[in-house]
């Protein structure tokens, strides 16, 4: 009798052994690091070269300066607005929360303002009601915030106060317009990576207009970086990228067409963290802000599509109500290998909303997902565009079980365009 109960039991041990360092082996291949985002680890940067003004100290500003500092950048501490002399190309001005909001009011910081946006210097706001950057700015003469003419109310885009906020003016295809920054990092680190990433990468601007005649030029207008807008410590992250141009000299005078182009950037756990969660789907829905009189969305892409390993995005000012003219397209492709696209298009609500699926084993599920839709709104001869958007990522834990974490959905984001370019 013994020894048939260790008959028995030896097999059973040897496949419960077995079935352990299989489920070993399965958490180590899934918690194992994929390539780095480029540019995301602060030890591989450079800063030599970069001056940072730091006014007014604050907890937040001060370790985002410190980790500046730490990659190279020189730094100038100034417990109030320093001499404009050191401005430059070459210098980001940082300003502490809490010393901004107290001088929000201040014509002396207004000056200052105006003059590091004129040379070219980026300004960024760490720690705070961050909201109060932009009406700065605004008062300032540097970024004036587009009004809806229903409330008379001007659209602040850092109304929901994330973090840290920067504005530095850049130069696309001989036009000069913003480079905003949002971020929602849930660390010093990653916060300080956003700015990093802000100064020295941006995405890219080549697909300004593919316009050939001098009759239908594309402007680039402004570029919105959330970078993150949702950050989930182990899931993932969601970083998205709003570059606005409008089409000029286009020979009508009763409308004005602004092109959008969004970047949907999702970097799963296995990247940002190590960890074992992956991209399941990203969703983006846009909605033209009080449409129907006075904007109205118009052309879009991509549409759905399912098995495809590359998606085109083609847009002109055709599509939607009447009211349409002529000009070379703007487009471009990107890859959905193993994603599904499921376009949510409804010109009688003048929304724009896209689902990205990607299968169980797609490649784009463990590795950073981009979606680049994009669209077309139309308003009135010197009408802004305005535009409310929403953003949601949903990772999920594979392959031993099934496990579900949804990241959002984000906050409305303005992604508005003024008539002046601004």
């Amino acid at each position: 009798m013994e020894s048939q109960r260790k008959a028995v039991s030896r097999p059973v041990i040897y496949l419960v052994i077995l079935c352990l360092v299989l489920a070993l082996t399965l958490v180590a291949v899934s918690r194992s690091p994929s390539e780095p985002e480029p540019g995301a680890n602060l030890a591989d940067v450079d800063l030599a070269g970069l001056t940072i003004l730091h006014m007014g100290g604050g907890d937040l500003a001060t370790q985002l300066v410190d980790r500046l500092e730490a990659a190279g950048g020189r730094v100038i501490r100034s417990p109030d607005i320093p001499d404009p002399a050191d401005l430059s190309p070459d210098v980001v001005a940082v300003f502490g929360g809490e010393w901004f909001e107290e001088r929000a009011l201040d014509p002396d910081l207004y000056d200052f303002l105006s003059l590091a946006s004129s040379r070219g210097a980026s300004m960024v706001m760490a720690g705070g009601i961050t909201s109060v950057f932009f009406e700065a700015l605004d008062r300032a003469g540097v970024y004036i915030m587009a009004v809806d003419e229903t409330t008379f109310e001007a659209r602040n885009p850092g109304h929901n106060n994330p973090p840290v906020v920067g504005h530095r003016m850049i130069e696309v295809g001989g036009h000069t317009g913003p480079s905003l920054l949002f971020s929602s990092g849930s660390s010093p680190d990653v916060l300080a990576k956003s700015v990093v990433k802000w100064l020295h990468e941006w995405t890219d601007r080549s697909l300004q207009s593919t316009a050939s005649t001098s009759a239908s030029p594309m402007r680039y207008v402004c570029e919105y970086n959330y970078w993150p807008l949702l950050d989930s410590d182990p899931h993932g992250r969601l970083n998205i990228t709003a570059a606005v141009h409008k089409l000029i000299d286009d020979g009508v005078p009763n409308y004005d067409w602004y092109f959008y182009r969004i970047e949907v950037r999702s970097v799963p756990g296995t990247v940002a963290y190590d960890s074992a969660w992956r991209t399941d789907h990203t969703w983006a829905h846009h909605q033209v802000h009080n449409a129907g009189t006075d904007r109205w969305m118009g052309n879009y892409g991509p549409g759905t599509s399912s098995g495809a390993d590359t998606v085109h995005v083609f847009l002109t000012p055709s599509g939607g109500p009447t009211g349409s003219v002529w000009c070379d397209p703007l487009d471009w492709s990107y890859s959905i290998d193993g994603v599904a696209v499921f376009a949510q298009r409804d010109y009688a609500q003048d929304s724009a909303s896209w689902l990205h699926h990607a299968g169980r084993s797609a490649p784009m599920a463990r590795d950073t997902q981009v979606s680049m839709p994009g669209f077309v709104v139309r308003t009135r001869q010197g009408y802004p565009s305005l535009v409310d958007a929403w953003y949601q990522v949903q990772f999920a834990r594979r392959p031993l079980w099934w496990s579900i974490q949804t990241t959002g959905p984000s906050p409305t984001l303005m992604l508005d365009s003024s008539a002046a370019g601004h």
